[in-house]
């Protein structure tokens, strides 16, 4: 009979895949993952509206590019100014609630400096007068998105004070949920507690009334 032990297997001092720092911070990551789903949409949200105002800031400037060449090249009796409404109402879409007041200003010098370039003898009234009710849309639908971003995010304060509120009531209400089951809890141990002195008290006057028998 072999009573030879097996020889352990050496070690090779190197630490195990499964069990290096760095396969221990991805697994966590993936557990975190994993537990908050929400946080990880969240920021996913967050990284696309991220891209998508970076698009619209960039088609802004090229917009505004595109429609003062056209402006250079076009008639002096031509509304060119009012393309300015396009790259306007993309101001929309920016975080910043007075976006749409610097838009329309340069929006406004720039249709101001094209007609101030107007070559000798063009339509100077009727370019003025063009460029005139260009400038009052202009300036007018900037006001209306002001006004309407402003009431969106007045809104959006509202609701989260709203969400806030009935969290609060969900907890309060869930407080008192618990509280109610403690107070249910404490009442049916003390009737268990008293049943049990009753019949504690049962059982040794049982015990005294056979020891005066015997």
């Amino acid at each position: 009979i072999n009573t030879r032990r097996p020889m352990p297997l050496a070690s090779t001092g190197r630490p195990s895949i499964a069990n290096s720092p760095r396969s221990r911070v991805n697994f966590t990551r993936k557990n975190d993952d994993l537990r908050c789903p929400r946080r990880v949409a969240g920021d996913r949200i967050h990284l696309i509206t991220g891209r998508a105002l970076h698009v619209v800031r960039w088609a802004i400037v090229f917009l505004t590019i595109g429609i003062l060449t056209l402006a250079y090249f076009t008639p002096v009796g031509v509304a060119v100014s009012m393309l300015y409404v396009v790259p306007l109402l993309l101001t929309l879409f920016s975080p910043r609630a007075r976006d749409p007041l610097y838009f329309a200003a340069v929006a406004t010098t720039l249709t101001w400096i094209d007609a101030l370039q107007s070559p000798a003898g063009a339509p100077i009234p009727y370019a003025v007068f063009n460029r005139t009710l260009g400038t009052m849309v202009i300036w007018g639908i900037a006001l209306g998105l002001v006004a309407y971003k402003r009431t969106q995010r007045e809104l959006h304060s509202a609701q989260v004070e709203q969400a806030h509120a009935e969290g609060l009531m969900m907890e309060a209400q869930e407080a008192r949920y618990r509280a109610d089951r403690e107070a249910v809890r404490a009442v049916v141990d003390r009737e268990q507690a008293e049943e049990q002195l009753l019949i504690s008290r049962l059982r040794l006057e049982s015990i005294i009334e056979s020891a005066m028998d015997a």
